[in-house]
């Protein structure tokens, strides 16, 4: 029974700290910090436990050729995939939409783990899946009661939800090859590969901002400005700055773990995209966000989706 499995387990802590994180994203996005500036606090400060972590363990840092492809592959579609989420975070009648169509990256996984890794489909995920776009399409669809929301902010968010979808699926794939990884006769260690990931994350968010500030000083000047003083608002947003890295680090742990180990993928993905009927009650309440029927049924579409994909399987080996 998949419910009392590890990676289970691992999938719902993932749930839980990638909720916290993507609130953490949506409080700092309405403070007009910019989506790179964001990632570049994020990433570093992930960075350090993860040398802690590696320390303690004595893990060691070399990569063959494949591994270290695998990572920096990894790390760009995480680049890519962030930047896209936040900015439709930032525009997003609801974050929770967002999180809905990001989460069913769980189809685009799904079918290709079947093609990449052979790993098992059948009837009912075939079901989950149809659920899922169907939940998509609903999400898409535009509402009269929203339709001052988006008036506004345009349908871009949904470009960009998708976009992230699709990068994200691209990550998660990877994950689930460098957990099958070996370097030297031993698998590729699990804080190594974050390791490796969040540092070419920092590397590249570092440059982004480097790049808006030499074209822009003031794009990066102001929110600079923001964090970098002794007002209560200051010291608010680094709290959940540091609160949204932690969440970050336990999720990643969690989120890797979970992928490496379930029989698809895809079913790790699923429950962790269930984050998305937390998000959106949780900004209705805490951002004023916008909470209408139709795109709250879409919502609920793609997470009865993406957890109908996970039923079942059978867990045989599943238990690295």
């Amino acid at each position: 029974m998949w419910l009392n499995s590890k990676w289970f387990n691992y999938s719902l802590g993932t749930m839980l700290s990638f909720t916290g994180l993507l609130l953490g994203y949506k409080y700092l996005g309405n403070r007009l910090v910019l989506p790179p500036f964001i990632m570049l606090f994020l990433f570093f400060f992930t960075v350090i436990p993860y040398v802690g972590h590696i320390l303690a363990a004595r893990y060691s840092l070399r990569l063959n050729f494949w591994a270290f492809f695998f990572v920096f592959i990894a790390a760009v579609f995480s680049y890519l995939g962030n930047i896209f989420y936040i900015e439709s975070f930032n525009v997003s009648p609801n974050a929770g939409y967002v999180v809905a169509i990001v989460g069913s990256k769980a189809v685009v996984v799904t079918l290709l783990s079947v093609l990449l890794y052979r790993s098992h489909f059948g009837l009912l995920q075939f079901f989950g899946v149809c659920v899922c776009i169907s939940g998509v399409i609903v999400l898409s669809w535009p509402t009269e009661e929203a339709s001052t929301t988006e008036s506004s902010s345009g349908l871009g968010w949904i470009a960009y939800a998708l976009i992230a979808n699709l990068c994200f699926a691209g990550m998660v794939l990877l994950y689930k090859k460098l957990g099958h990884t070996r370097v030297n006769g031993s698998l590729l260690p699990m804080p190594v590969t974050l390791f490796y990931l969040f540092g070419i994350g920092t590397i590249l968010y570092f440059i982004h901002v480097s790049v808006l500030y030499f074209n822009s000083p003031d794009v990066v000047g102001n929110p600079a400005a923001l964090l970098f003083n002794t007002s209560g608002v200051a010291i608010w947003m680094w709290v959940v700055i540091i609160a949204t890295g932690v969440f970050m680090y336990v999720g990643n742990i969690c989120f890797i773990k979970a992928v490496s180990m379930a029989p698809n993928p895809g079913y790790a993905v699923a429950i962790e995209s269930t984050k998305a009927v937390l998000i959106a009650v949780a900004s209705y309440f805490l951002f004023s966000d916008d909470l209408e029927w139709m795109h709250s049924a879409g919502v609920l579409l793609c997470v009865v989706g993406v957890t109908v994909i996970t039923q079942g399987e059978e867990t045989e080996g599943a238990e690295e």
